[in-house]
Formats: C-alpha cells, structure tokens, sequence
C-alpha cells in the first residue's frame, strides 16, 4: 500500500500551497507530524472501474469502500485496478492510530469512510442515517458492550439522533490555534477559494457554490461544529457563517469541487472546514467577487 506525505495528499485533494507559511502537518490533527498517512479513496457511490481514463468500464466500487488512490492524473485517480473519475471518490488520509473510546460529552469525527447511525445499539437495528468522513457530531451517551462499544450521537436540537460504533469515531477540539489573522477570497467565476496570512497567499482550492453570492466584504464567525443540511445530510462539519446571510461547510457527500453544488453556500473539504474553524480569529473576513 503506497503511503503518502501531507503535502502530496493535499495536492492530490485539490488544495494547492502557494505561500511558505502553512505548515502541511497543520491541517492534519491526529497523527503525529513525522508519520505518513495510508491515502485512501471512498466510493460516493457505484464506482465505475475504467482500464485507462476514458476506456472501457471494467468494475465497479461498491458505495462507501475504500481504496488506495496511487496517483492522479487529470481528471482520474489511478487505483489498484485501474482508473476512477475524481468526482467518484472521497479522498481520505487515514489516520492508524487506534481511536480512544472516551466517555461523552463531547464532539467527534468519522474517522473511516461512513459511520451508520441506527435507532439502538445493534448491528441489524433500523438504519436512521449515515455520516460520511469528516462528519462532525456530538457524542453525548455511551454504552459498553463486549463485542462493540456504541456511542449516542446528538441531532442539531442536542436530542439523541441514534447510535453509532465507536470504532467510526475520532475526538475533535473546538480550540483555536490561530497561526496569524486570516482573510479569504471567493472567487465566483472561478469556483476558488484563496487562504492569506499577512496579506500573503498562503492556499487555493477549489470549491463548489451553492447559491449566487453577493459581491462584497464579510466578516467571519464560527458556528455549529456539526449541522443539518436540508433535513437530509447530518454531521455537516465545520460551519462558518459569512455575514448574516452565507455558510461556508466542510461536505463528506461530493468531491466536485469546482462546479455549483446544492446545499451550503460555499463548500470546501472537510480537512480545509477543520483548518479554517480552528485556525480563524475574530478579526477574520472574506471577500467575494
């Protein structure tokens, strides 16, 4: 299994580090900074297999399996059996240190590709959801088990959702850790977000757009670490309010950054959703052309 370092996987997931003042180990929270990270993809949905970009269909990746990505050309990852199209694939950089189970309260992420949330704590209980990778909630119940140890995932009310494996959850902070004031730009035709520290760009990416934007200046707030988005996605990571009016949200459900998306206003990767919330200030704004 091939094994990446930050910076390849950032670029393999689209964020580019244009400026010297992010460390790439920074937007990562888990592992320790010398060790590689396993870069893996998960299937969004019936995967097709190609033999090479634009052949034939040999395969297909069930939903939410996960493979090794190996390199990335154009719009294709290579995979083990051959080429898959970007847009099919989730990247994930896996984390192998084993998750610690702690008592609640507290919020979580789903550490591996999905977590099933089910009405109780059993296998074959009724489905309610699921949570993609990066999907934040909060752990507010807990309930040992000599196989599997469950926890109680919180809706957006702070009512009990359902319960999920343990196993799918790692423990996220709400900390800031500002490394220095942060100013952002929104650019509408392009579908690109610019990070600057110090009036220097430090990253760009792409982004998807889910409404029209008003041009103008806005300042940043941070709001829920985990949301609902029309009734229908839960665990929406890593909210951040533009104005009165726009959110910016980490997304698990697509890798279609770059072209309009229904949902959040501005949608960025989880891992990016993370870095901006933990690392914004109260004198953070953004720009929108």
């Amino acid at each position: 299994m091939k094994i990446f370092s930050r910076r390849q996987f950032l670029k393999l997931a689209g964020i580019a580090l244009v400026g010297t003042q992010i460390d790439p180990a920074r937007l990562f929270h888990a592992a320790p900074q010398n060790v590689p990270l396993t870069h893996m993809g998960r299937a969004l949905f019936a995967a097709p297999i190609h033999s090479a970009p634009n052949a034939p269909v040999i395969a297909h990746l069930w939903p939410d399996s996960v493979t090794p990505i190996h390199a990335s050309k154009g719009l294709w990852y290579k995979v083990p059996q051959g080429y898959v199209l970007k847009t099919a694939l989730q990247p994930m950089a896996l984390d192998e240190t084993p998750a610690q189970i702690e008592k609640p309260i507290f919020w979580a992420e789903v550490a591996g590709p999905v977590a099933a949330i089910r009405q109780w704590c059993a296998a074959d209980a009724p489905f309610v959801t699921r949570i993609g990778h990066g999907g934040v909630a909060q752990i507010i119940d807990f309930l040992p088990d000599k196989t599997t140890s469950w926890y109680g995932i919180a809706a957006e009310n702070g009512d009990l959702l359902g319960w999920s494996q343990t196993i799918h959850w790692r423990r996220v902070s709400s900390e800031k850790t500002p490394v220095s004031p942060l100013r952002l730009e929104i650019d509408q035709q392009q579908q690109t977000l610019t990070v600057y520290q110090d009036r220097i760009a430090a990253l760009t990416t792409p982004i998807s757009i889910g409404q029209a934007l008003v041009p103008g200046t806005y300042p940043l707030q941070r709001g829920q670490m985990g949301s609902v988005v029309n009734h229908e996605f839960h665990g929406v990571p890593w909210q951040i309010r533009i104005g009165a009016d726009y959110n910016l949200n980490g997304v698990y459900w697509h890798n279609q950054f770059g072209t309009a998306r229904p949902g959040p206003a501005v949608q960025v990767t989880p891992i990016l959703a993370r870095w901006l919330y933990q690392n914004m200030d109260d004198n953070g704004f953004v720009t929108i052309v």
